[in-house]
């Protein structure tokens, strides 16, 4: 059955619901955005002489979600002129609208119940053709569909943006069991070729593949950072630039996405992902809750890992949180030689090295965070993902990593980094071992016809 996609519906106007809205626009699609109607009239919707039946009242929430993506911050829209494409209503008087729409995307609040009676609203209104899916982040895409009919399972994925959706390239894609292979087929394309997204097929794991490697990657370092007695402007130092992370670092980007956003893809990953090895490292440490309890979320409150302030003489200055006295403290710039030795060289598998192989304490950081980050990353094959291009991906992708962990695995030296695993006392995952044993010592292998990797399943 042939597919296309002219117009679209997205269902929940929150930020991510109403940024989707916004980048299918950008992207020449025509949409519809739909949301609940609010619970009651307020005061000024009485002074303004609404009742339960006025349209303005009824649609108010799709409306205030249109408003939110015309002022977000990087702009949501190619052009304010796109927001004329998207027609706003409420999910009591305008489902029938979804007769004409080729794409349902759900994006309502991330609770299953919810979730499963408005796939179960909406599955009369849609034509046969019509593909739906979800944006969830966590919950099990099989549990989300489990209520629907066949037809619409058939014809049902997840598609999970990253935020905000318009600049963000990570697109993840994770079919149900009954998704019809073309359909799979057609999304994935649709979404690289129209939408401008780097796709990653995942498996219907908690967390996929991005926030569960991305999770990983942060618990890691703060565990590290207390183990070591490091300070947060330390590692952020270390796990910079320098490391082929994004400018902001690795605090800096929790500030920026938000502590409470972080924490709670740690516990759900903690509830969920009962059989991972390294499930207790999604325990939250004492910090993080005593920063989420007094609003310490970022810089949507103002104030995260750093805050910016005045000091006596009136300038502007940014200070860190001292975690152990939870006060915020100057912004020291800390100094390592071979941090100082990377920031010379200009190729980022040699800061990488240099870095890896480092004889001060950002060396030692360095070993054992990136140890633990490779061999959980290679304990995740086949769970989460069959590839570990697929893994590089999702943290290029997503998380604007330059290398991803099998990549950095790479560029420190495949072999050379196991004696350094044998030092530091890690499980090496028996499959790396045979993977050097049978002669392949890296992850990739750049022949004349293209780039190779290394497949687990077929050991070559």
């Amino acid at each position: 059955m042939p597919y296309e996609i002219r117009k679209a519906a997205v269902l929940g106007a929150g930020v991510m619901g109403a940024a989707i809205a916004a980048h299918l626009t950008n992207a020449g699609i025509d949409c519809v955005l739909l949301d609940i109607l609010p619970p009651e009239l307020t005061e000024e919707n009485r002074r303004k002489g609404w009742t339960e039946a006025t349209p303005e009242w009824r649609n108010r929430f799709a409306a205030a979600g249109l408003v939110q993506a015309l002022k977000a911050k990087p702009a949501a829209f190619y052009t304010k002129k796109n927001a004329a494409r998207i027609r706003t209503g409420n999910f009591e008087d305008h489902l029938a609208w979804l007769k004409e729409v080729d794409w349902v995307i759900e994006a309502v609040v991330e609770n299953l119940e919810i979730k499963q009676s408005l796939l179960s609203r909406i599955e009369s209104h849609i034509k046969p053709t019509c593909i739906v899916s979800t944006n969830t982040s966590g919950l099990p895409v099989r549990d989300i569909v489990a209520r629907a009919g066949s037809s619409l399972k058939s014809r049902f994925v997840c598609t999970h943006f990253f935020n905000p959706p318009r600049y963000m390239k990570l697109l993840e894609v994770i079919p149900c069991a009954e998704t019809l292979p073309e359909v799979l087929d057609f999304m994935v394309k649709f979404c690289e070729d129209v939408l401008g997204k780097g796709v990653v097929v995942c498996k219907d794991v908690p967390n996929f593949i991005g926030n569960r490697i991305g999770v990983f990657d942060i618990a890691n370092a703060v565990h590290r950072m207390i183990e070591k007695g490091m300070t947060i402007e330390e590692v952020d130092a270390i796990v910079g630039k320098e490391l082929g992370r994004p400018g902001t670092a690795l605090f800096g980007t929790v500030d920026l996405v938000g502590l409470d956003t972080a924490m709670h893809v740690m516990t759900h990953l903690y509830e969920a992902a009962k059989d991972d090895e390294m499930r207790d490292l999604y325990r939250p440490v004492d910090f993080l809750g005593a920063m989420v309890d007094r609003e310490l979320l970022g810089n949507k409150t103002g104030c995260g890992f750093y805050r910016r302030s005045k000091n006596e003489k009136g300038e502007k200055v940014k200070e860190v949180l001292d975690y152990k006295t939870m006060a915020y403290v100057p912004l020291a710039k800390p100094r390592f030689p071979s941090l100082g030795a990377a920031k010379k060289a200009d190729d980022s598998v040699v800061k990488a090295r240099i870095l890896f192989y480092g004889e001060d304490r950002a060396g030692e950081f360095v070993r054992e965070y990136l140890c633990n980050n490779f061999i959980y990353a290679a304990n995740r094959i086949p769970e989460i993902c069959d590839t570990v291009y697929a893994i590089d991906r999702a943290m290029k992708w997503g998380y604007n990593h330059q290398l991803g962990p099998f990549e950095m695995w790479d560029a420190v030296g495949l072999e050379a980094s196991l004696a350094v695993m044998e030092k530091l006392n890690k499980a090496v995952p028996e499959k790396i071992r045979e993977m050097v044993q049978r002669g392949c010592r890296s992850f990739y292998d750049k022949r004349g016809d293209g780039l190779y990797f290394y497949d687990f399943a077929v050991k070559d």
